[in-house]
């Protein structure tokens, strides 16, 4: 005999859950499956497997309960009746799946291609930005390996339930190195999170298109993000670098290029870019920022002024290639180079860093987490302290100045309480410097 009985899932969202349909028919067929009806968990009788209240005043609430017990039972008829057309089928989970599919969209519109496939689709139909298209590739890459350890992810039955599986999956992967020995792959729940949402944004997309039928984020919490407080080099810190010596000549020459980029505050894909024609002829680096490049929309330039020790620097290797600006090296050698440099110079404040991986807070040497990263926020944070304007800041470092990001960028420190308050009292400092320019 066939039967169909509800649960709901564990996971809580602005107080409903998703029901999960069990459906068993005899020996081996015991299947499972979301059905993308979320309900009020306050309502949720766990005994009977059903919605409970009363219905002796018809309200809002009311009338949204019955739509829902009623399709509830619409759906459990559905799937017996597709059972009774054929018993004598073989009943897998995917029939199942399939039924609930189209008991939601009889039509039949969507498609059933891996989960993997979708995410460079949507970057080539969306135009993203090449950093960003990036992005998408790591996660299509993860999403195989999952489907190689667990099973494939398709478009067409994907729920919140394997979003929470794949979740625990990119929190501790288990893989391989080069040499064939085991190893665990750790990731904190801001790497998490950026995934989640990038994969989101695909998921949202193919269901504007009707690639999806269902965006299985709708019952799912994406783990916030979480970051510590804003670390960049002071002013100082960044001359005693520029002035380092007793480096290798190797070592110099990158020395001078993270000073550069300190003054100017790019991302290294930026960097790498920068071509003589990048000067202009009134002073100023120009560019156009590569990770928020959109093909459908039209590129703002990025202009920064040239100071005097960016124009020393540029003087220094102007012969060095006839094309490329600085003599840079590989990024992943650039950030090693990094911590080499700030060591030998002497900058190794303890400063107070977040480990999303393990979830907490600790000191660390500057020198020991310093890379390329350090200069763009070194750079935000002191145009910050002198402008206090997140205009002329975000002009310079190409955010939004009410982004998410910029934010990460800029802080409050205490020279500018110190002198917030002098102004506030109609004081002076006991040092004039407190007060930035």
């Amino acid at each position: 005999m066939a039967t169909v009985r509800y649960t709901i899932s564990k996971r809580v969202q602005s107080g409903r859950a998703e029901v999960r349909l069990r459906f068993t028919a005899g020996r081996g067929v015991d299947f499972q499956a979301m059905t993308r009806i979320f309900v009020p968990v306050q309502y949720w009788n766990a005994q009977t497997g059903a919605l409970s209240f009363s219905t002796r005043f018809v309200t809002a609430e009311t009338a949204e309960l019955q739509a829902l017990r009623l399709k509830l039972s619409e759906l459990q008829k559905a799937v017996l009746d597709a059972y009774m057309q054929d018993p004598s089928r073989a009943i897998r989970v995917e029939w199942l799946r399939d039924t609930i599919e189209h008991y939601h969209h009889p039509d039949g519109v969507g498609e059933s291609i891996p989960l993997s496939e979708l995410c460079p689709r949507y970057a080539k139909a969306v135009g993203l930005a090449p950093a960003t298209a990036a992005i998408y590739d790591v996660i299509a890459r993860m999403l195989v390996r999952y489907g190689e350890a667990v099973r494939v992810l398709y478009t067409d039955d994907v729920t919140s339930d394997d979003l929470e599986h794949l979740q625990h999956f990119m929190e501790r992967e288990a893989t391989t190195d080069k040499r064939g020995k085991a190893k665990i792959i750790e990731r904190g729940r801001n790497t998490i999170a950026t995934r989640y949402k990038k994969l989101r944004a695909a998921c949202s997309w193919a269901v504007r298109k009707r690639i999806m039928l269902h965006n299985p984020f709708d019952g799912f919490s994406i783990p916030s993000e979480v970051y510590g407080s804003v670390v960049a080099l002071t002013i100082e810190e960044r001359d005693q670098i520029a002035a380092a010596e007793n480096l290798s000549p190797a070592m110099a020459v990158q020395r001078d290029v993270f000073v550069f980029q300190c003054h100017i505050g790019c991302r290294v894909s930026d960097l790498v870019q920068l071509t003589h024609d990048s000067v202009t002829a009134d002073g100023f680096i120009e560019y156009v920022a590569h990770k928020t490049m959109h093909a459908s929309q039209q590129q703002r330039k990025i202009r920064v002024p040239i100071d005097e020790t960016v124009r020393t620097i540029i003087d220094r290797y102007a012969d060095a290639d006839p094309v490329k600006l600085l003599p840079f090296i590989d990024p992943i050698k650039y950030n090693v180079d990094i911590k080499k440099i700030l060591k030998q110079a002497g900058i190794t404040r303890q400063v107070l860093v977040y480990d999303s991986t393990h979830d907490r807070h600790e000191y660390k040497a500057i020198c020991d987490i310093a890379a390329s990263h350090l200069a763009r926020r070194t750079f935000g944070f002191n145009m910050f302290k002198a402008t206090m304007s997140d205009r002329i800041t975000a002009s310079m470092t190409g955010h939004a100045p009410d982004s998410r990001a910029f934010n990460r960028y800029v802080d409050i420190d205490d020279d500018m309480k110190l002198a917030a308050m002098h102004k506030q009292n109609g004081t002076s400092p006991a040092n004039p410097d407190e007060i930035p320019t």
